[in-house]
């Protein structure tokens, strides 16, 4: 009865001072957020339990916000954000989007020329398919929103078991080896443009788990949404680089 009671509490807390200021909180069940509120978190850390937060995907969707000082922790499949997330004053922060069942945080890093940023996470296909000349294969299956993007930054995207990269990859003889063609993409509004990209230097890129990172930091106010790309497959004897080694390609 007694942990039934906390659970309950915690839920009601979000559901109803949505507009108030939380030093420290842990998420016990859903929580709605709704259009034109803000959930803001000034210090501390937020716990994700159990249970999403959720608000609609639209311009004026409600927001859950991270001051300078505020972080997260434990964000899961099971349990993040459901749609939109800022941070406020910060020159890096990991964003703990998903959408259902599926977690797929993105990360800023030297971020600067704006006093907050916001992102959603979207496990669809972006209506657009349109991309530059150079790229083979636009995601089916992810993209994550900008809403209102302003300054620049360098951006990490990252991929699990649910993001189909095998599909992404598959007009490629060696999909394991291709995985050195993903890049970011950014959809300018009319079309997808490649992002020079990399892969970050601390992780292994698999089939079911990686990360890749930009070059250069990236002005936002070109874009409205991120996805990941495949390069087209060079042509066989190109030279490439492969996890910071240099090697001619080949099927």
């Amino acid at each position: 009865m007694g942990q039934f009671l906390t659970r309950w509490i915690g839920v009601l807390c979000f559901q109803f001072l949505c507009s108030a200021t939380f030093s420290q909180m842990t998420l016990f069940g859903d929580v709605y957020i709704a259009p034109q509120n803000e959930l803001h978190i000034a210090s501390g850390q937020l716990y994700f339990e159990s249970g999403k937060i959720i608000t609609d995907r639209g311009l004026n969707s409600g927001t859950l916000s991270f001051a300078r000082k505020a972080s997260w922790k434990r964000a899961n499949h099971d349990t993040h954000v459901d749609g939109f997330v800022r941070f406020y004053d910060a020159n890096e922060f990991t964003f703990p989007v998903g959408h259902d069942n599926v977690l797929q945080p993105l990360q800023l890093i030297d971020f600067k020329g704006s006093d907050h940023f916001d992102i959603s996470y979207h496990h669809v296909p972006h209506p657009v398919n349109q991309t530059e000349e150079g790229i083979a294969a636009l995601s089916q299956t992810q993209f994550w929103k900008l809403r209102n993007p302003q300054g620049s930054g360098r951006v990490i995207l990252s991929w699990n078991v649910f993001s189909n990269i095998d599909r992404l990859l598959g007009s490629a003889p060696s999909p394991q080896k291709a995985l050195e063609l993903i890049t970011i993409g950014g959809f300018n509004g009319q079309k997808w443009e490649a992002i020079e990209s990399e892969r970050v230097e601390e992780t292994a890129n698999t089939l079911v788990e990686g990360y890749v990172q930009s070059k250069k930091p990236v002005d936002f106010s070109k874009y409205t949404a991120f996805t990941l790309m495949m390069r087209n497959i060079p042509a066989i004897g190109t030279r490439i680089k492969c996890t910071g080694n240099e090697y001619y390609w080949r099927t």
